[in-house]
């Protein structure tokens, strides 16, 4: 399944794209990425502020948001600031979608590898090749 994932934190909106079995398998795929916090639009402060706080307790997976399908979400207090992460899913793999998709080598063969080509992030910018509505 592909699942978008938006962040907003510290006045940066970022948009990332993952594939995985699951919300939680695509969570700790997006978490992983951390690690490389540019890809983000963060600083690597700002990351290591933010996966410390997420994993406090341990990476709890995402909760449901009521009267929704296909849509999560976890949120952090980081100092004094709010982090908020939302999980969409965006296409299920069995669609005849995202087989078209996978084939066009949009999405990566193993679970949870982000794909460059599917990101973009910025301070409530448009990404590249985006148009404002």
């Amino acid at each position: 399944m592909l699942f978008t994932i938006i962040l907003e934190f510290e006045g940066t909106t970022s948009v990332s794209q993952f594939s995985g079995r699951s919300v939680d398998e695509a969570y700790r795929g997006w978490f992983q990425g951390l690690k490389d916090p540019g890809r983000y639009g963060l600083n690597p402060k700002q990351a290591e502020r933010l996966a410390a706080a997420l994993s406090f307790d341990g990476l709890q997976p995402p909760t449901p948001l009521d009267s929704t399908k296909n849509v999560w979400c976890t949120s952090t207090h980081v100092d004094e600031n709010y982090a908020l992460v939302n999980f969409v899913a965006t296409l299920a793999a069995t669609s005849s979608r995202a087989k078209r998709i996978a084939s066009a080598g949009l999405l990566r063969a193993s679970a949870g590898q982000p794909d460059p080509s599917l990101q973009h992030f910025g301070r409530n910018a448009v990404g590249e090749g985006q148009k404002r509505r």
